[in-house]
């Protein structure tokens, strides 16, 4: 290209040196983010073929459907994606792994990848790349080897190992590419290791957790689904990982699908819910809070939403899912058997979807707010001049448009109210109480404030999230039911829930009796000065089984917890864990109200425990009628 004044910029671009030529290839290759980044890119192409073959070549064929074949080996470091999608022409095949090109986007095609940046990516990591494609009946293929040493090792670039001539085939249309890393693979950097490891390692051994990672962070997870939408044509796909066949459907991973999994079945969408409220308003409080008590709800723009300015516009519809983070960890535990938390994980959170298609872009972890167990997918149109280069992030201004409409909408609809009904929907999964501190400690300071006699309300029984049995626990604090306990601080951010001061002298009205004070202490178990004075570490459970949860994910250590507070506990589910519940009598007891000691082989000596509902039972003081 000769130079041209009026085209400085053009003539420059064109003179890139080698150096800097490989310099921009390398920003692309670790530029990418994430370990399934390979098979994003990858199925992105072959979805994006398949419904432009669907579009030009069969649209009036309703039976045609794509099908597209994984086949993933990791003793050899490879895998192999198959589709019948439009094809490459023979004489562009070379191209797509070319810095930049992208045919899609030339030919104003593709409804996912336009960038080009995407099989420069795989390519120029690949120990070898062979793409083997089928154009109107004219198959041809490239193959070329050691890509990665002209970016990682500062060799030459290679020209093609393979390069056909077109031949005529019965097929008329489809695409294979074949890459493996096995030569490359100890001499990438270490972080791209660190990624084919999860590639090649985890996400085969699991395959629910291969199926999880395609169905919410790649094309295959087609978010048309959650709004009663259909994409152009439907995809058969099939992966084979080390030989074993798993089927997944084009369509994704939604909250409804994987509570459903789980068995639970207490899912409401939100006019369903909204006619249960109805229904049992005037229900006396007991029954009409226990009816109303359900394992999810969820929501769904009817149609997209137009946001922004004049000449910004742009479309989004909302999917709001609300349930308990605890759900979303037993699927993560039990389901895709990770074993410790992990970016693959389910998680709460605002994520973006485009056209469709998951994008694995986060826009919000929610995970400090009242809007924690609530999880978004906003599907947005018209937002390719707000991504960066490899799709991987968006605008700060855009983001915040979207996370504002999620927040408006949550108001509106008052999801952010029917939240209550979500059992442990408003306990974070450290097991604090996600709501504010302070606004917790007022109310429990009213609640002492309004109590008449000795009845206990029925609004907090029986409990069924940990907030109420914090709320009964101090109720019966404050009516000296249970005696010695002082709050010095509640707190839902802490390691911890709870400090309390415990003083307690012998008195009457204090000491064991087994009539009137059963849960009372032994004047004989009063020390030397004839008191008892401790400040004592609480934790808060609904069911003491739960502090399991909280151990096996290191948020707590049993052996710094000096007293649990729950409503019960199974006692047959604690021994098969290998620890022992044992029932104290009085001789044990040194504090007032316990009931029980947890014997764990970390703590020697064992954590008492107040468990309310046997408290309850055994003393009579059941909850009556409100006035």
């Amino acid at each position: 290209m000769e130079y041209n004044e009026n085209h400085e910029l053009r003539y420059h671009f064109a003179q890139i040196e080698e150096d800097e030529r490989r310099s921009n290839i390398e920003r692309i290759v670790t530029s990418y983010r994430h370990p399934w980044d390979i098979y994003a890119e990858l199925l992105q192409n072959s979805i994006d073929a398949i419904f432009e073959a669907k579009q030009k070549l069969h649209l009036n064929q309703s039976e045609w459907k794509g099908k597209i074949e994984i086949v993933v080996d990791s003793e050899k470091h490879s895998l192999k994606i198959s589709d019948n999608g439009i094809g490459i022409p023979p004489e562009r095949i070379a191209e797509v792994i070319v810095l930049g090109r992208s045919l899609k986007r030339e030919n104003k095609q593709g409804r996912y990848g336009f960038m080009g940046f995407g099989l420069t990516f795989v390519a120029f990591q690949s120990s070898c790349i062979k793409i083997e494609s089928v154009y109107e009946g004219r198959k041809s293929s490239r193959s070329y080897r050691d890509l990665y040493a002209y970016v990682f090792k500062n060799e030459d670039l290679p020209d093609a190992a393979e390069n056909t001539i077109p031949e005529n085939v019965k097929e008329s249309h489809g695409t294979t590419v074949y890459i493996d890393f096995d030569s490359a693979y100890r001499e990438l950097p270490q972080a791209i290791q660190d990624d084919l490891e999860k590639v090649f390692g985890s996400y085969v051994e699991t395959p629910k957790l291969f199926e999880c990672i395609l169905r919410t962070r790649t094309a295959v997870g087609n978010t048309e689904c959650l709004f009663s939408k259909k994409p152009p044509c439907n995809i058969e796909i099939i992966a084979h990982l080390n030989g074993k066949e798993v089927k997944i459907p084009f369509r994704y991973l939604d909250l409804l699908e994987v509570l459903k999994e789980s068995n639970i079945t207490s899912i409401y969408k939100l006019s369903n819910f909204e006619q249960l409220m109805e229904v049992t308003n005037r229900e006396q409080a007991a029954a009409r809070e226990r009816k109303r008590k359900v394992d999810a709800i969820w929501y769904t723009t009817e149609e997209p939403m137009e946001l922004g300015k004049v000449g910004d516009k742009i479309k989004a519809n909302f999917y709001i899912f609300v349930t308990s983070k605890f759900r979303l960890n037993d699927y993560n535990t039990e389901v895709l058997t990770l074993e410790s938390e992990a970016v693959e994980e389910l998680s709460n959170g605002v994520f973006l979807s485009l056209d469709g298609m998951p994008t694995s872009i986060r826009l919000d972890s929610w995970s400090h707010s009242s809007y924690l167990p609530f999880t978004v997918i906003v599907d947005a149109q018209y937002l390719s001049k707000d991504l960066d280069a490899g799709r991987k992030g968006i605008t700060h201004y855009r983001a915040k448009q979207l996370l504002s409409e999620a927040e408006r909408l949550i108001k509106e609809k008052k999801l952010n109210q029917y939240r209550r009904y979500v059992v442990d929907a408003t306990r974070a999964p450290n097991g604090h109480n996600i709501r504010n501190a302070k606004d917790l400690m007022v109310e429990k300071v009213e609640l002492n404030k309004t109590r008449k006699g000795t009845i206990l309300s029925q609004q907090w029984f029986p409990p069924q999230e940990e907030q109420e049995v914090i709320a009964l626990f101090v109720e019966l604090v404050g009516m000296k039911k249970i005696r010695g306990y002082y709050l010095m601080m509640l707190s839902g951010y802490d390691q911890y829930d709870g400090l309390f001061e415990y003083t307690l002298e012998p008195a009457e009205d204090t000491v064991y009796h087994h009539k009137h004070r059963p849960f009372g202490v032994l004047d004989e178990n009063f020390s030397d000065d004839r008191r008892i004075y401790k400040r004592f570490l609480v934790e808060f459970k609904l069911d003491l089984e739960f502090i399991y949860e909280d151990v096996r994910h290191n948020r707590k250590d049993l052996g710094e917890i000096e007293l649990i507070i729950c409503w019960d506990a199974d006692k047959e589910k604690i021994q098969n864990r290998g620890d022992e519940f044992i029932r104290i009598d009085e001789r044990g007891r040194v504090f007032d109200g316990v009931t029980h000691r947890l014997k764990h082989s970390d703590v020697s000596d064992g954590i008492p425990v107040i468990c309310l509902k046997t408290f309850l039972d055994e003393t009579g003081y059941y909850p009556q009628e409100a006035d």
